[in-house]
């Protein structure tokens, strides 16, 4: 089984677990295949909170993280991980999309912004805009898109019940998913 695949299992088991610890990842990188470096992806009932790697932190690691060839992956169960994260990271799922593809599926945030405005419009009218923001700040589409449709997703709920808001939001999550 090559390192990636275990990688991407270890990835999956912790979300499926919900499990708290660190997941450590010896590699090279590409361009500089000499050095071996390790990464740390700490974990809080299974949601990724923090990534070091050398003295990049969180979305600055995140590059370099995708670029490591992996050659040996550990995971240390904790109690659980400080969520002082500076920025927003990607989900597990996205994570593991990424090292499995090479790439998430690319998708328009611009577009995507747009169109759960748009979404909401029918509920909130010309105060969709602002609940939108909201939703943005929470959680980053850029980041998360699909965390962000949940955040839009679970206004609509507020106002028009879940059937309803299935209905707004499924097409934006097909476009999201692929």
């Amino acid at each position: 089984m090559s390192n990636k695949k275990i990688l991407i299992d270890e990835l999956t088991t912790i979300q499926k677990e919900a499990l708290s610890g660190r997941l450590v990842v010896y590699g090279r990188l590409p361009n500089n295949p000499d050095v071996l470096l390790n990464a740390q992806l700490y974990f809080n009932s299974g949601n990724l909170v923090r990534i070091t790697l050398g003295t990049a932190k969180d979305a600055d690691a995140l590059p370099q993280l995708l670029a490591l060839t992996p050659e040996r992956v550990v995971f240390l169960k904790t109690a659980g991980e400080s969520t002082s994260g500076t920025t927003p990271l990607p989900s597990i799922a996205d994570l593991t999309a990424r090292f499995a593809g090479g790439s998430a599926p690319t998708i328009n945030t611009d577009e995507l912004i747009a169109d759960a405005t748009q979404a909401l419009a029918s509920i909130f009218g010309k105060n969709a805009k602002a609940e939108v923001t909201k939703a943005a700040a929470k959680s980053p589409p850029e980041t998360d898109p699909v965390a962000f449709l949940q955040t839009c997703q679970a206004r609509a709920e507020v106002v028009f019940g879940k059937g309803m808001a299935d209905n707004l939001f499924d097409p934006l999550y097909k476009k999201v998913r692929g």
